[in-house]
């Protein structure tokens, strides 16, 4: 989540927190269709190259979550992320009507999971994705920045259903959200984001530049 503002101040790092949850539908070898929710946690770093190029890192933890299909469930237990990005500023307000910035992400998320009234039984379940994004946004009072986010992704996720291993990919392979942060000081942006398309999730983020 996220977007660039229109400050081009000499604050070069950013510390980020970022919580929240995303639901997202996932097909697997022999058309099986599931739903799946998780909780997530993330702390980020990043680094502006330059005043259009920041590349950062992101870590944290998968809290909880959920497989379901066919009235079966599955809880997924607590696992890792983690994730390579970065965004470069093709246009920039105010000199441009608007700042767009395009991203890209290549991230890994690790977890097991236990079916609810299975007897116990785990399996690992791990997934990749590469994600493409379009972000537009606009600075306004030099505090509030609201925008708009088209990404594109996909990546193969690796389980195993009944002690058989199997493969699968989103079902849909995109997301529409919008989001603002609000900056009540230079070094501090408090952000929100709602995916209300595709991948639909919401997500929380405190960010600390220096």
């Amino acid at each position: 989540m996220g977007s660039q503002t229109d400050d081009e101040g000499a604050r070069r790092w950013q510390i980020a927190v970022t919580a929240g949850t995303f639901d997202a539908g996932l097909r697997f070898a022999g058309d099986f269709d599931l739903e799946m929710s998780e909780v997530l946690a993330l702390l980020s770093v990043g680094y502006r190259v330059t005043d259009d190029l920041t590349v950062g890192l992101r870590a944290g933890a998968v809290l909880d979550g959920e497989l379901r299909a066919g009235g079966r469930t599955w809880d997924v237990k607590p696992g890792g992320v983690v994730s390579l990005q970065g965004e470069y500023r093709l246009l920039a307000a105010p000199s441009d009507p608007v700042t767009l910035t395009a991203g890209i992400a290549l991230a890994s998320s690790f977890a097991s999971t236990e079916e609810v009234g299975g007897g116990g039984e785990t399996a690992s379940l791990t997934a990749f994705d590469l994600r493409a994004s379009l972000t537009v946004s606009r600075t306004l009072w030099s505090v509030l920045t609201p925008y708009f986010s088209a990404r594109a992704f996909g990546g193969p996720a690796l389980w195993s259903r009944d002690g058989v291993d199997v493969t699968g990919s989103d079902r849909g392979h995109y997301q529409l959200a919008l989001g603002v942060s609000v900056a009540p000081a230079p070094w501090l942006a408090l952000s929100f984001e709602w995916a209300f398309l595709g991948e639909t999730a919401l997500y929380g983020q405190v960010a600390l530049a220096f």
